[in-house]
């Protein structure tokens, strides 16, 4: 389960209106494009909704996502349990009656080690929080 907090910025001349942001959670793997291409061709509908984003503005909101533990891929590095995820987001919006966008966005999350690359989770010692989560922007994503 993920904490974050969200920054939503309106580049455009109108407001964005009937915002819906929506986040999953995937696993790092071999199939892992497939599986963002399809959540970015398939929005579900849910999550956090605003009613309007005026241009040139921006809107921050805290939301969280999980993903059940029977559907954690694990790796094994060095004896250690480790899983790598990734963050999944979809903007839907309307600017007038009959325009619709999209924009989505993919992640790469882990624990910020203040290197050029995160590590991973450690599934191998139970339970705990990780307090230094970092994000990488991956080059998958949306925008129509």
């Amino acid at each position: 389960m993920f904490e974050f907090e969200i920054e939503l910025f309106n580049s455009g001349k109108a407001p964005a209106r009937a915002v819906l942001v929506e986040a999953t959670l995937i696993n790092a793997g071999n199939d892992q494009d497939s599986q963002l291409d399809r959540f970015f061709a398939n929005p579900v509908g849910e999550g956090q909704r605003i009613v309007s984003i005026a241009p040139l503005r921006r809107v921050n909101f805290t939301t969280e996502v999980g993903l059940a533990k029977d559907y954690v891929h694990q790796f094994e590095i060095a004896d250690k349990r480790v899983c790598v995820p990734l963050l999944a987001l979809n903007a839907l919006y309307r600017w007038n009656d009959s325009n619709e966008g999209q924009t989505s966005a993919s992640y790469l999350v882990g624990r910020d080690t203040q290197a050029e690359k995160l590590a991973p989770f450690r599934l191998d010692l139970g339970p705990r929080l990780f307090p230094t989560v970092g994000l990488r922007l991956l080059p998958s994503g949306l925008r129509k």
